[in-house]
């Protein structure tokens, strides 16, 4: 494979923008200046034709301004048999995936029968569902495409105890959402979140940080998140009755305010102090005595300003 520049016009061809990551690639040319290219981060087109992929599926994402494959006499990879297992020291090939990019799957209890199903996560907001019936995988669609759901922050759990995984995640605007998984069918909501006095309650910021755990040993999972404004929240999931209808809420129990750190405008002079190896006290270095004429009868504020100094032991009497 080969990148290339246009000779003749000297600018980076065009190139179908749709198939660059948000973060942009290192492409191959940057391969003698940077490990990894090809393997991890922001370029894995190696690592995706090792997993099976074709040439095609596994450079087009990957492409700085053009890519040519012109074949390797070296190396190679064996031919692909797609009815078969592909390679016996990676495992079974159980999707082919839809040409699009993976962001990340989950195990999941889709069906409520105690087999973990796997659900696929794409950077466009699709996903997919397959499907665990006795370890073979049945591809059953998509079963959500959420257009707005920010990258990272999904998770599964089965939250309400009915045996059936429900999925938590993030929008673009740091809002939680679910998909709410009613014995099989996943339903997109907003969550309902009460405090523990029964009072309706929000979440106070965008959704930094989103894990599932089960907090209380109580078979069910809960979720902990931590959003910017400083708050450390527990959600625990439960069914109330609503005129006659099974409603699943959520439960808010704060863990901690106030953490992380707010940045001022104001400048501050004063309270500051500094360390490093080697730092030498001003008045112990002859640069820092400064002759005036004293004959003059005035003081320049500003130098005695400069001058005043603290000294702090700090770690040793050597270290100040």
């Amino acid at each position: 494979m080969y990148a290339f520049q246009s000779g003749m016009k000297g600018e980076i061809g065009e190139i179908d923008t749709a198939y660059l990551p948000k973060s942009g690639p290192d492409g191959l040319e940057q391969y003698a200046k940077k490990t990894g290219i090809g393997w991890e981060d922001t370029n894995r087109m190696l690592l995706e034709v090792a997993a099976g992929a074709t040439i095609g599926n596994a450079t087009k994402f990957y492409q700085t301004f053009a890519t040519i494959t012109l074949g390797d006499p070296v190396s190679h990879l064996p031919k692909v048999v797609m009815n078969s297992n592909f390679d016996r020291t990676i495992g079974k090939q159980i999707s082919l995936g839809n040409g699009e990019q993976i962001e990340t799957y989950k195990k999941i209890d889709a069906n409520g029968d105690g087999v973990s199903d796997i659900v696929i996560f794409y950077e466009s907001g699709k996903i997919q569902l397959l499907m665990n019936y006795a370890g073979s995988f049945k591809d059953m669609g998509y079963l959500a495409y959420v257009s707005d759901g920010a990258k990272g922050r999904k998770e599964v759990g089965n939250f309400f105890g009915d045996g059936y995984d429900d999925i938590v995640f993030a929008d673009t605007k740091g809002k939680l959402l679910l998909l709410d998984n009613n014995q099989g069918k996943f339903s997109r909501v907003s969550p309902v979140i009460l405090g523990t006095d029964g009072k309706s309650e929000t979440i106070g910021g965008y959704v930094q940080q989103l894990e599932v755990f089960d907090m209380d040993s109580d078979g069910k999972s809960d979720i902990v998140m931590l959003d910017d404004s400083g708050e450390i929240n527990i959600l625990y999931g439960t069914v109330r009755d609503n005129a006659g209808k099974k409603e699943h809420i959520f439960i808010k129990k704060n863990i901690e305010k106030g953490l992380g750190m707010r940045l001022s405008q104001e400048q501050r002079n004063d309270g500051g102090a500094f360390s490093y190896d080697g730092l030498t006290f001003p008045l112990e270095s002859k640069d820092a005595f400064v002759e005036t004429d004293a004959s003059a009868g005035k003081v320049n504020q500003g130098m005695v300003n400069n001058l005043l100094y603290l000294k702090y032991t700090y770690q040793s009497n050597k270290t100040s």
